[in-house]
């Protein structure tokens, strides 16, 4: 079972927007991660992690800071933590080969959507030993013709299996909460991948980021308070960190928010050289 769902925020009181994806039953999982300042202020009948008072969304790694005392706090629970701006989309089956199970192409996933994703979810986890943590593509990029796509990079959505990521987190807690200004989710993936740890991503369900949803127009106070510069300067140092496989494709070219250098994370060939070291280690 998904023990926790940690939810980081801030500036979103009265307009919790994953939250409100989810049922009433997992609503009682939720954990809001909440900066002192504002604790107040939250009414919701949840769990509140709450930041220590050095730790706001001015500090220079604010996300990764906060993820990183996540981690702590989950331990080796199985565990959701979820940007606090995203809707849950599910995508009809006949995309994925399957017979088709909607209308439409895709749909705002409904409470037993959303329960069954996360049923699914801790199956998965469960059941393969080499599924360490999970998540869903954005809603964006087309839909890939099987249920599961293995040694993917997860971003905003992550399912998280901790009996089996919790030691790497450990080994690697300062470089993860220190060292990205907004790209700490892709160093998370880079470390898992170069640790032999998988991420495996779920087709039949998408999400949407309504902070960068031009309809609902309702910003990002993380990403609102940095620099124009320092996402770009995340990727130069992901580069000169790991040339062999995070590579800037084109320094003109910009992607999201117009911050964004277009980049390369050779996820599999990370992985799989972690895992021939280790095959070679013990072969030695």
């Amino acid at each position: 079972m998904i023990e926790k769902i940690y939810i980081p925020t801030v500036k979103r009181v009265g307009n919790q927007i994953t939250y409100n994806c989810l049922s009433d039953s997992l609503k009682k999982r939720v954990v809001f991660v909440v900066q002192s300042w504002e604790r107040e202020q939250y009414k919701y009948d949840a769990e509140y992690l709450v930041l220590p008072e050095w730790l706001t969304y001015k500090h220079p790694h604010a996300i990764a800071e906060t993820r990183s005392i996540i981690y702590q706090h989950a331990k080796t629970r199985k565990y959701m933590m979820a940007d606090d701006d995203m809707v849950i989309v599910r995508r009809n089956e006949k995309y994925l080969g399957l017979p088709s199970n909607m209308e439409k192409a895709k749909r705002i996933a409904t409470p037993d959507d959303v329960d069954y994703l996360f049923e699914n979810a801790s199956k998965i986890l469960t059941d393969n030993d080499d599924a360490c943590y999970l998540g869903v593509a954005a809603e964006s990029f087309a839909p890939k013709p099987e249920t599961i796509t293995k040694l993917q990079a997860i971003y905003q959505i992550w399912f998280i299996d901790g009996n089996k990521l919790y030691d790497t987190f450990c080994r690697n807690q300062r470089l993860l909460a220190s060292t990205m200004h907004t790209s700490d989710d892709t160093l998370f993936n880079i470390v898992m991948a170069t640790n032999g740890k998988a991420g495996w991503k779920m087709n039949d369900f998408c999400s949407r980021n309504k902070s960068i949803d031009k309809k609902a127009n309702i910003g990002s106070v993380l990403w609102d308070n940095n620099k124009d510069d320092e996402a770009q300067q995340d990727q130069r140092l992901l580069a000169k960190m790991y040339p062999k496989y995070y590579k800037i494709k084109d320094d003109a070219k910009l992607a999201y928010r117009g911050l964004v250098l277009k980049a390369r994370f050779e996820y599999k060939k990370a992985y799989d050289d972690a895992n021939a070291s280790k095959l070679d280690s013990f072969l030695s």
